[in-house]
């Protein structure tokens, strides 16, 4: 997939959904973890990847305090106007830019940042995973953290039947969560990143929604009328859509417990990844 296609993707995707974002019960608290694992300092400098309306750019601005840098990038426009327009986001450094490709950010330079959020973005970038935590890895002081997300094994049921049908019928994806198996396989990503493991813990439950096998339809309809799905989808044929309707709503099914529900605990794996203390 390419990466203008990608970016275009993403981009209409959350445009829809730049207004209303910071609505979901799930991103500011879960953005809110994720500064306060950080323990950011007076003074420090943080660079937000896909900082999205702001919501760990803006807490981590009032930690950092006066002198300290707050950077946040994001590659969709409507998502840094909404950022923009909160009154405490004056102080803070707002860049539309890919997260892929720091090096055209003016201005950011190598070995500056203390640490480095990625939220509730990172199973949206490309894999392999650990080139984006290495070339990341560059813009960290010394000893510097990475703290970022990724959805907890067992979690968005919906999401994860929906990625496993798209892997069976060749359907590019624009996220990617199968990788996902335990915490070990974000360590193992974190290592290969040339990276030291400080930790990767189960967080929170943020939300439990509760669903029924009846609703594998309207799950179905939501998904894959998205923008980030439909490119990609439409390149079926109309029997292969049929087929892999059917395997969703089989595999959905199948996820219901005796009396027809499905209980989805919205949780994730919340990872810090250290950069060596000497270069």
């Amino acid at each position: 997939m390419s990466t203008s296609s990608r970016i275009a993707a993403i981009q209409e995707f959350y445009t829809s959904r730049a207004e209303t974002y910071d609505q979901s019960p799930i991103h500011k608290p879960l953005a809110e973890d994720l500064v306060t694992m950080a323990n950011l300092k007076p003074g420090a400098t943080v660079l937000d990847l896909c900082c999205g309306t702001g919501l760990v750019s803006i807490p981590a601005k009032s930690a950092v305090g006066p002198h300290g840098i707050v950077i946040g990038v994001d590659i969709t426009p409507r998502f840094l106007d909404v950022a923009r327009r909160k009154p405490e986001s004056g102080d803070i450094r707002w860049v539309e830019h890919d997260v892929l490709d720091l090096g055209g950010v003016n201005g950011l330079e190598h070995d500056v940042a203390d640490v480095i959020f990625c939220c509730s973005a990172f199973v949206l970038l490309p894999p392999p995973f650990e080139k984006a935590l290495a070339a990341w890895a560059e813009y960290l002081k010394p000893g510097g953290l990475i703290i970022f997300d990724v959805p907890a094994v067992g979690t968005q049921i919906a999401g994860t039947i929906l990625e496993s049908v798209m892997i069976e019928f060749g359907v590019e994806r624009f996220f990617d969560k199968h990788w996902i198996t335990s915490p070990g396989s974000v360590r193992d990503v974190i290592t290969a990143a040339g990276l030291e493991v400080v930790d990767v813990h189960v967080s929170r439950v943020y939300l439990t929604d509760e669903h029924t096998v009846g609703d594998g339809p309207r799950f179905w309809d939501r998904y894959t009328k998205t923008a980030l799905l439909q490119p990609s989808l439409s390149k079926l044929s109309s029997q292969d859509m049929e087929r892999a309707k059917a395997a969703f709503l089989d595999k959905w099914g199948k996820a219901g417990d005796q009396d027809g529900r499905i209980i989805d605990e919205m949780k994730f794996y919340i990872c810090v990844a250290k950069r060596a203390n000497q270069i």
